[in-house]
């Protein structure tokens, strides 16, 4: 496009320049206005059928945008960029020798294994990819990516040590067991934006109405926001609307509560201000903090003390984060084992992911409130605040006993005895 003009060095081509775009979510109560931006041109893929989540993904100009706000019943979210919550710290001496088979067994994982090995739900990573190893064997026809080839690789390795940690499996040449060795993997590979990750919740949600993962899924999100959402509010924003969606279809979601306590004090031993924000905080999903191998995280030097504090900028019925994990020692991470002094709330998430597949697996008619209550519940209590460390680290032994099995009868939830 353009027209050719006449100037002193003779005549030239003038390009017109395209106006720029911004991506952003649109959503809009209006059922006749969705229908119309549905179909819209300025909807980006991919194009997924009404979900009863109002909202698309679209890109349009300044001029475009000035209009939708002038129709008066349109919210619009500008895309955004999630932060990753693991840490790349160098390893401390005290976990030079330490490794994830002793996180399993601090957790008690392995006592679990005796009952259960996770084998039916399947737990959906929503981060940076997975690389094809012998950790992942069991992988879900459902990954998708909607914005490389393939979901199946990860050339940051962040999702991949997500995916070890909930997952993995040292039966086919792996070096650890994650805490669900049998659960079957689904990558959902992203560069975590918000339209990217609205996309992808809006696939899994598809998929769960249609009759996928009759044994249960688990959504595992280790990113977050580093601020309060000041620009939106709980309810308008997009990411809300699909995670209490998906909840109610019976989908667990388990978010990492963040490592951002030293951004806001500089003092490890605070259990304040509130650091856990957006959609991390929310009542629908388990948050979930870090802890060190001496169970603290409110100690210094140790990196331990950058996890989160809550209440929870978005809680209103409980105080986050729901529960700690234990993270440090050798981790897979990328394609290579590496020694960390921690592994972020990014490595504790997939924990309580892992502990959501097991409990998933024994009974998977468990709502996402009786999974949310029964890890509570079966925490044990530490010596510390709970904006620190919620109600105390996992067990999953005691999880199991908790839901009925095992040796021990099991304790009310929700309405009834599980």
């Amino acid at each position: 496009m353009g027209k050719y003009v006449e100037t002193n060095v003779g005549i030239v081509r003038v390009r017109r320049l395209r106006p720029e775009k911004r991506r952003v979510l649109l959503h809009t109560n209006n059922t006749r206005r969705y229908e119309r931006l549905r179909r819209s041109p300025w909807r980006v893929p991919p194009f997924t059928r009404p979900l009863g989540v109002p909202t698309v993904v679209a890109e349009v100009t300044d001029e475009q945008l000035r209009q939708i706000h002038d129709w008066g019943d349109v919210e619009v979210t500008l895309d955004t960029q999630f932060a990753l919550t693991a840490s790349a710290v160098p390893s401390a001496a005290p976990w030079q020798t330490k490794t994830q088979a002793d996180v399993m067994r601090h957790i008690n994982a392995h006592r679990a294994w005796t009952i259960t090995r996770g084998a039916g739900p399947v737990i959906a990573v929503i981060d940076t990819g997975v690389n094809v190893l012998p950790e992942f064997r069991r992988r879900s026809a459902w990954s998708r990516s909607f914005v490389y080839r393939s979901p199946w690789s990860d050339a940051i390795g962040h999702g991949t040590m997500c995916a070890a940690i909930a997952c993995g499996s040292a039966a086919h040449g792996g070096r650890y067991d994650g805490v669900a060795p049998e659960a079957d993997l689904l990558s959902a590979r992203c560069e975590l934006r918000l339209s990217e990750v609205h996309n992808l919740l809006e696939h899994l949600l598809g998929l769960r109405r249609d009759g996928a993962f009759p044994k249960g899924l688990v959504v595992c999100m280790s990113f977050g926001v580093p601020a309060a959402q000041t620009a939106v509010t709980r309810a308008a924003y997009p990411l809300t609307r699909l995670i209490q969606a998906a909840t109610a279809a019976g989908v667990v979601f388990v978010c990492s509560a963040g490592n951002y306590h030293d951004h806001h004090t500089h003092t490890p031993s605070a259990d304040r201000p509130n650091s856990i924000w957006g959609v991390n905080s929310l009542d629908d999903v388990i948050s979930v903090g870090a802890v060190d191998w001496d169970e603290t995280n409110q100690r210094y030097p140790w990196s331990h003390a950058e996890s989160s504090r809550g209440p929870g900028e978005w809680a209103s019925t409980v105080t986050k984060p729901d529960v700690v994990a234990p993270t440090y020692g050798e981790v897979l991470y990328g394609r290579s084992y590496e020694h960390r002094e921690w592994w972020g709330t990014s490595g504790a998430a997939p924990q309580v992911a892992g502990l959501a597949a097991l409990l998933l697996s024994i009974n998977p008619s468990f709502t996402p409130a009786q999974i949310l209550q029964i890890t509570r519940q079966s925490a044990r209590r530490l010596n510390a605040p709970k904006t620190c460390v919620g109600e105390g680290i996992i067990d999953c032994e005691a999880a199991l006993r908790v839901a009925g099995v095992g040796s021990a009868r099991g304790k009310a939830v929700g309405g009834g005895t599980v």
